[in-house]
């Protein structure tokens, strides 16, 4: 058995949030807000996952493609980034840039989800649509500013503690390899592509598995590309430092999150024929992570069972709609929280 701390004082509901990516911080920082203590959990280190490996772009990729839910997920998510790093003093931390995006194709649709959204939206000379109010985040970085917020906020974080859900009757409880952990008032599972195996038994009433995504980076001289390009399927993101990002792959392969080096010669291709001058620097980074896919890409977010909660299946918006899908945690918690 082990021995945690509480996160508050015995009269505020106690919650363990299982999974510490960037979806399971924000919930942690919102859920305080809503005067619970909070403990989260993760099996590894915080963020080092699908959170670690996206390319951290705060808006929807091909969203014309996707539901509104996920348009206004995605948005709200990229302004609540802006306002949180912005109070906490840590735009620099996290990589916070506003670069714009591109889209080389699909005009149209482009433009009929960008004035339906109340985006800015700039047909090109060249006969691309630039949306100038996209911003960025480098995501490793910005998982840290977050674990830092949350944890400045009264967050506990442990880190290395692998929890599985148990049900008791309609109850949840959580289990390590140690022992079981305190009991809670309330069990959130923030796992990305390794909720159902969090679950166990409850797995089948959740539409998430894994779907890898490669990447690469390329070595050029800061400056030299500004905005973040879209087309072909695939994207390119500029970095304030000169790194030059693609991506990435939809592959589905279970758990397997190596990278391969037909995923490397292909994501390479694509980077050129949409910024041709790359050819001209190397690839200096190749990895992969597996995104907590989902049949529709829109997340699940809400009551399992009577204190089990979800809030999984971001699929590949997650970077962007983390703070606002915890934002509809917290409320759809609020009354359990304050009863």
């Amino acid at each position: 058995m082990i021995a945690l701390s509480r996160s508050s004082s015995d009269k505020a509901p106690r919650v363990a949030i299982v999974g510490g990516g960037l979806v399971g911080l924000w919930s942690a920082i919102e859920l305080r807000r809503k005067g619970a203590g909070v403990d989260v959990y993760d099996a590894g280190h915080m963020a080092g996952r699908a959170s670690w490996a996206g390319g951290g772009i705060l808006c929807p990729l091909w969203p014309w493609d996707y539901s509104d839910r996920i348009t206004t997920l995605s948005l709200r998510g990229a302004q609540l980034w802006r306002d949180e790093l912005s109070d906490a003093g840590c735009e620099g931390q996290a990589g916070l840039l506003k670069s714009g995006m591109r889209v080389l194709d699909q005009h149209a649709p482009a433009e009929q989800w960008g004035h339906r959204s109340g985006m800015d939206v700039r047909a090109q000379a060249d006969g691309s649509v630039l949306l100038p109010d996209v911003w960025q985040v480098r995501t490793p970085r910005a998982a840290r500013a977050v674990a830092d917020i949350a944890v400045s906020k009264g967050v506990h974080i442990y880190p290395e503690h692998a929890a599985q859900v148990e049900l008791r009757g309609d109850h949840a409880t959580l289990q390590i390899s140690e022992g079981r952990l305190p009991e809670y008032d309330h069990v959130v599972v923030c796992a990305g592509a390794w909720a159902a195996a969090v679950l166990g038994d409850l797995a089948d009433i959740i539409d998430v598995e894994p779907v890898r995504g490669q990447m690469i980076a390329f070595a050029a001289p800061p400056g030299e590309f500004h905005e973040i390009t879209l087309g072909g399927g695939a994207y390119v993101i500029p970095r304030s430092d000169g790194l030059v990002l693609c991506g990435s792959t939809m592959e589905y392969v279970g758990f397997d999150s190596s990278t391969t080096e037909a995923g490397r010669v292909a994501l390479q291709q694509l980077a050129v024929r949409i910024q041709p001058t790359l050819t001209n620097y190397p690839v200096v980074e190749h990895w992969a992570g597996l995104r907590p896919g989902s049949s529709t890409g829109e997340p699940r977010i809400g009551q399992l069972s009577d204190n089990l909660w979800i809030n999984a299946g971001h699929h590949r918006n997650g970077v962007a709609m983390a703070p606002a899908a915890a934002a509809e945690l917290a409320q759809a918690m609020s009354g359990v929280l304050t009863s």
